[in-house]
């Protein structure tokens, strides 16, 4: 049995939907994640847009 109630408000953001949010802003999908080197620049295109300089 669960006690208590559901925190008000909207859901939390997951880093999925954060990751989902990115990859549609640069034109990517989840498919490319198969290809490592499409992954890998589409990761640092993503960086490039949040402004991070680590790689």
């Amino acid at each position: 049995m669960i006690r208590g109630k559901r925190p008000r408000g909207r859901p939390r953001k997951r880093w999925k939907d954060s990751v989902k949010e990115v990859l549609e802003e640069i034109g990517g999908d989840w498919e490319q994640a198969y290809n490592r080197e499409q992954w890998k620049e589409l990761v640092l295109a993503a960086k490039s847009l949040n402004g991070s300089k680590k790689v």
